[in-house]
């Protein structure tokens, strides 16, 4: 979420993905500036800043655009994470798909997608409110960023918008492989459950057999 009235005020969720679990590790930055200031306000583990203030104070084009620098490299970092976290989910669905439709389907529990489609939920929340500011910073509709770090912002604006879509595009096939899932293991218990009642009728014929057996005379000499 930004809000401009003359300073610029910027609120953003920040993701790491922890590799092993495939969970989605989110924290929240506040960013505020002014004509010769910025102040950032970090909270979670999530997203350190200290890469950030490594790269400004390496760019002195960062630095000749003071506060705006600021913005833009805090952003930047945010939504590069963004893409980072989407290509690792998508990894993981990937192998989630692999594992559906393979023999061995079985020993996936429809659980394991279920928790992935909630960590790709993280992804969401983190970037829907970035969509209206995406679109503006690609059409330049921001008019007090500095015309040096539009095409920046423009670049910003793509990343996020794409990230949007992956979100969108992923969710659609978690939901697709959770309902295949469990389709395929109800398939599975009824072929079980076949097999069972087979085994039982073919143990059950001697049992039927036995009475009348006994029931016939003995032979005499």
């Amino acid at each position: 979420e930004f809000e401009d009235h003359g300073r610029v005020f910027g609120l953003l969720k920040l993701l790491d993905y922890v590799p092993g679990t495939s969970d989605v590790v989110t924290g929240q930055v506040a960013i505020f500036i002014g004509p010769w200031f910025a102040v950032t306000v970090r909270h979670g583990n999530a997203g350190d800043l200290a890469p950030v203030r490594a790269r400004i104070e390496g760019s002195p084009n960062l630095r000749a655009h003071g506060p705006y620098g600021v913005l833009y490299a805090v952003i930047d970092s945010a939504v590069d994470a963004y893409v980072a976290v989407m290509d690792e989910l998508g990894d993981d669905i990937d192998e989630i798909e692999t594992k559906v439709f393979s023999e061995t389907q079985s020993s996936m529990s429809p659980q394991v997608i279920y928790n992935l489609k909630r960590e790709n939920q993280e992804v969401r929340r983190a970037v829907t409110p970035l969509v209206v500011p995406a679109h503006m910073f690609v059409n330049h509709d921001v008019e007090d960023l500095p015309a040096g770090l539009r095409q920046y912002f423009r670049d910003i604006g793509e990343h996020i918008l794409r990230v949007a879509d992956a979100v969108d595009s992923s969710d659609n096939l978690l939901l697709t492989l959770l309902m295949a899932s469990t389709a395929l293991q109800d398939l599975q218990q009824n072929k079980d459950m076949r097999k069972i009642s087979a085994w039982v009728a073919i143990a059950a014929v001697p049992t039927a057999i036995a009475p009348g057996a006994a029931a016939q005379p003995r032979p005499r000499i």
